[in-house]
């Protein structure tokens, strides 16, 4: 994914890795290449919940926040 903008109804190989992520993030959108109605949904989803603006474009600010969070890892401790 390069730093241009993935438009809604856009195919092509940034949506199809978009798609990728957003599932591994919890964000569950079909994996078919092209950013339609459900992959709109689940990036804005995504958005509204890292605190990104809401317009359902994979534009600069929300690759980079994606990201960042597709490379966090959590690490739960127990109490002993």
């Amino acid at each position: 994914m390069g730093g241009a903008v993935l438009e809604p109804n856009m195919s092509g190989p940034a949506a199809l890795e978009m798609q990728k992520i957003l599932t591994r993030l919890g964000f569950p959108t079909p994996v078919a290449g092209t950013h339609d109605g459900q992959s709109v949904k689940a990036l804005t989803a995504f958005q509204e919940a890292y605190g990104v603006a809401q317009n359902g474009r994979l534009g600069p600010t929300t690759l980079g926040v994606l990201r960042r969070a597709q490379n966090c890892s959590v690490t739960y401790l127990t109490a002993a």
